[in-house]
């Protein structure tokens, strides 16, 4: 209809309603781009929100994550800190004795710091995340995604060494029993336990350093964990207050 009126007035040479036409069909078209424009500005800042707030969800579960394994492992790294002073100590009681064989099973277990970092990489690799972030949140995130991958590097290498060694079984430990649990075999497991009296382990240098090199490696990994619940905690602090004023509406 419009393309009629513009040819109508070109016929009838009325210029000025044909530069009416004209201005008419260029401001709808910069209006029509204009709104195109918006809406994909609002969907890429929707975009943001999400990944950010997937981003803050992934670090709340780091942080609970990290916090249940410490509750599970400490128990367990206390019973064999206790046997290590029992080994140390030459100790052959019957309570010393338990502790050194339920330590000896322990010898075969590794931990990670079991971190999750792919919504905190998104939020530093994908470029249209990165178009939405002012400078200092592009800083923040970029540190934090460092800091976390260093981390994680970090606790995979000390795992891999304690597996590597946990294959090696000392002279002194051997394979007893099957476990049992609710009176049936476990097919894949067995004891470990300590085959020559605690007054002999207790003097062999090799044996000591294989209970050493254990309790190390772990509290290696206890202190990582620690760490990134510190690191986390300040992060989110730091960062969720400042976002919510900056880019909320």
């Amino acid at each position: 209809m419009l393309l009629r009126r513009i040819t109508k007035h070109v016929t009838e040479q009325n210029w000025f309603a044909v530069l009416i036409d004209f201005l008419i069909v260029v401001v709808g078209v910069f209006i029509g781009i204009q709104i195109g424009n918006w809406n994909d500005s609002r969907l890429d800042y929707q975009s943001y929100i999400q990944a950010h707030d997937r981003m803050i969800q992934e670090a709340n579960d780091n942080i609970k994550i990290t916090e249940h394994t410490l509750d599970k492992i400490l128990p367990y790294i206390n019973t064999f800190k206790k046997a290590i002073d029992d080994i140390r100590s030459c100790r052959d009681d019957e309570a010393s004795v338990k502790r050194i064989n339920d330590a000896m099973n322990m010898l075969t277990l590794t931990i990670e710091n079991e971190i999750q970092n792919n919504a905190i990489n998104q939020m530093t690799t994908s470029e249209s995340l990165l178009e939405q972030q002012n400078q200092k949140h592009r800083l923040q995130y970029l540190e934090y995604a460092t800091y976390l991958q260093s981390r994680i590097e970090w606790s995979v290498s000390v795992s891999n060494k304690m597996e590597a060694r946990s294959d090696e079984l000392h002279p002194y430990l051997d394979y007893g029993s099957k476990l049992q649990k609710d009176g049936e075999f476990w097919e894949s497991k067995r004891n470990i336990i300590l085959s020559v009296e605690p007054k002999v382990a207790c003097q062999d240098d090799s044996f000591r350093k294989l209970l050493y090199r254990w309790e190390s490696g772990h509290d290696y990994q206890i202190g990582l964990m620690k760490d990134v619940i510190t690191k986390t905690e300040e992060f989110l602090i730091h960062h969720t207050n400042t976002f919510k004023m900056e880019n909320r509406p």
